[in-house]
């Protein structure tokens, strides 16, 4: 009886560890059931997730490829980004391919100026004073620390600077010619006076043409815009002037005064109507002068003898 019970015992015990050794395995598989689910699960995912970019990408690439010029313009329009800099239809479809993603950089954002905005800027004097720099005084150009910084900017950087200085980038391919062509725009720009900018109008206070006239350095010609406020033909030929400046470049000085805020140099200059151009030499000179408004090729051709 003795041995049966040993017997029954031993056989009891052998049962109990087979049924523990089940149960810590059983557990054990599971779970790495659960973790091959869930691995298999996240590389979907991630499968998934990659496909879906790659397919909306190319979307997106095919919706603007499909659209006219007119249409990228509009939508760049409503997502307030510029593209003045952008001279054909590729160069404006991978500026909306970068609005779209994001990526446009924060210089690049702006809405582009149109004439009324022009006329309402030259029928309000008081932002031109708020603006206007105070001195004539300038720091000689750093070619070399100059060359340093415009490598370190990014190729949207450098495209969106020279469209502000509206030069043309569509052609170049490489980095290098972006980035040299800025810095001969920058040292152009270096030879003008703090207080204009080549291609652009300085509005200028008495003061500052003073300098222009009598102080300036710069060996180009002044284009002188004398205007009033209230002067209908005045804002007529604005827009106008700001196109002339454009085409000018660096190879003249383009400015205007409102001759309501700075009456004695009205005086000074004869002036009897409005608006009256006025040319400069590079000595401060005058040598041209046509009362009334003209258009941009007027303006250039008026000047240009003395460029």
């Amino acid at each position: 009886m003795k041995s049966s019970l040993s017997s029954s015992a031993l056989t009891f015990l052998l049962l109990l560890e087979a049924a523990s050794s089940f149960s810590v395995v059983l557990p054990s598989a599971a779970t790495r059931t659960s973790r091959h689910y869930a691995t298999t699960t996240t590389t979907t995912t991630r499968t998934a997730k990659r496909v879906t970019t790659q397919l909306f990408s190319s979307a997106t690439n095919d919706d603007i490829t499909s659209m006219r010029v007119k249409e990228i313009k509009t939508e760049l329009q409503e997502r307030g980004v510029s593209f003045t800099d952008c001279f054909d239809k590729e160069s404006l479809a991978v500026r909306l391919k970068e609005a779209r993603e994001g990526n446009v950089v924060a210089s690049t954002i702006a809405t582009p100026a149109t004439a009324d905005d022009v006329a309402s800027t030259t029928s309000d004097p008081e932002p031109a004073t708020a603006t206007a720099v105070s001195n004539n005084n300038k720091e000689p150009f750093d070619r070399d620390a100059t060359l340093l910084e415009i490598r370190a900017m990014r190729v949207p950087e450098l495209r969106g600077e020279l469209g502000k200085r509206n030069i043309r980038w569509a052609t170049m391919l490489e980095k290098e010619e972006l980035v040299q062509a800025l810095l001969s725009a920058r040292e152009a720009a270096s030879s003008f006076s703090a207080n204009l900018t080549p291609g652009q109008v300085g509005a200028l206070t008495d003061d500052q043409l003073e300098q222009e006239l009598n102080e300036s350095t710069s060996s180009t010609p002044l284009l002188l815009d004398v205007y009033a406020t209230w002067c209908g033909p005045c804002k007529l030929m604005a827009p106008e002037l700001v196109k002339a400046a454009e085409q000018l470049g660096d190879t003249v000085r383009v400015a205007k005064i409102d001759s309501d805020q700075y009456p004695d140099w009205s005086r000074k200059l004869g002036v009897q109507a409005f608006p009256t151009v006025l040319v400069f030499d590079g000595d401060g000179k005058e040598v041209q002068r046509v009362e009334g408004a003209i258009m941009e090729n007027q303006l250039v051709s008026l000047v240009q003898p003395y460029v």
